[in-house]
């Protein structure tokens, strides 16, 4: 997945924008060799997270889709640990989640307030992500469920179509008291 991201060079080596990615990558190749214990999966999980934590942008896309993809290598080896990195992936993308509220709350202070279209902005970004195959480890009902937020239904449309109603001047009240009267 990371020469599709463009991320691992023609030459097998990585792209210098991604150092904390290089580190992890070495280290892995080191245990492909030989395998891993239950306490070499737990340090190795360690080392990943905390270069997650202290990435940002595509960087931290991908070390959580290498997070998530050497969970699932891992996952017959250790079964116990199986469980905690379910635990801990539910959590991680909480943590998603709540990074994108805030993003949204933030883009949304500069759209006139408009909160619910740049929450959409957000998960838009993260749908494209993961049909494009840069966000692994979503399973299908969250991806449905992301693709319903990123279209809306009939209903979420409809109420933020009347939102845009809202009265700012004369035509708009006009259409806000015209619309309640009409349905």
């Amino acid at each position: 997945r990371l020469d599709m991201q463009g991320i691992i060079l023609p030459d097998g080596k990585v792209d210098p924008e991604y150092g904390k990615i290089s580190g992890v990558l070495q280290i892995l190749e080191q245990y492909a060799k030989k395998g891993m214990t239950g306490a070499q999966i737990l340090r190795m999980r360690k080392i990943i997270t905390g270069r997650l934590n202290d990435s940002e942008g595509s960087q931290k896309n991908a070390l959580r889709n290498i997070l998530r993809e050497f969970d699932t290598a891992t996952a017959e080896i250790a079964p116990t640990i199986k469980t905690a990195n379910a635990l801990y992936s539910r959590a991680m993308k909480a943590d998603q989640m709540e990074e994108m509220a805030a993003l949204a709350k933030s883009r949304a202070a500069s759209q006139n307030g408009d909160f619910e279209n740049a929450l959409r902005t957000e998960f838009r970004m993260l749908h494209r992500r993961i049909i494009k195959g840069q966000e692994a480890g979503w399973t299908e009902a969250e991806r449905q469920e992301i693709g319903r937020i990123v279209e809306g239904g009939p209903l979420e449309n409809m109420l933020r179509f009347v939102g845009k109603l809202s009265p700012k001047g004369a035509v708009s009240i006009s259409a806000s008291v015209g619309l309640p009267a009409a349905l």
